[in-house]
């Protein structure tokens, strides 16, 4: 599982590594429960680079993310569902990689789902729903988070720092391999 900020090169790595077989659950959201993680299919996005135009907008925080130029691509072997055995989470920077505790982990990801809720706000939409079938909101947080918990004990997890994909692709194949 790679996770990670926009534009750090998720994507790429996600089609690069179906290129070499892997299977392919989804891009951008993955629905997980404490032993596995389960399809979501939505066809991966690729950012293509920015149009004359867009590169006059480019100093415009995320409007690459609306005005650039992108590719959709449909992979044709989805898993249902998979075993977890490793997580990355990929950064922007001098080529590294280092083993994270489960703590940093689910720190890093807790604030990378705040950080995507904030563009698709569906807080209200679930605080609507607790609210009408008399759900506890905190209880459903606290189980959200236990199941992260349990999740993660499962994997080996990391953070790859690099320039690029293919710098990305090295680091993680190596570590995979042993």
């Amino acid at each position: 599982m790679i996770v990670g900020w926009d534009g750090c090169g998720k994507s790429t790595l996600a089609f690069n590594f179906l290129k070499k077989g892997a299977e392919f659950l989804s891009d951008d959201t993955v629905i997980v429960d404490e032993n596995v993680a389960y399809s979501y299919p939505k066809p991966i996005k690729m950012f293509q680079g920015l149009t004359y135009i867009t590169k006059k907008l480019n100093n415009i925080p995320y409007a690459n993310k609306f005005l650039g130029n992108y590719k959709k691509f449909s992979p044709k072997n989805i898993a249902n569902h998979s075993k977890v055995d490793y997580i990355f989470v990929s950064r922007y920077g001098t080529k590294s990689i280092k083993k994270l505790s489960e703590n940093d982990m689910f720190k890093t990801l807790m604030i990378l789902a705040v950080y995507r809720s904030k563009r698709r706000d569906i807080r209200n939409l679930v605080l609507a729903y607790c609210h009408y079938n008399k759900y506890d909101f905190d209880a459903l947080l606290e189980r959200r988070r236990d199941i992260l918990v349990k999740f993660l004990k499962g994997a080996r997890l990391y953070e790859v720092t690099s320039k690029n994909p293919t710098e990305s692709m090295d680091l993680i194949g190596k570590t995979i391999q042993g």
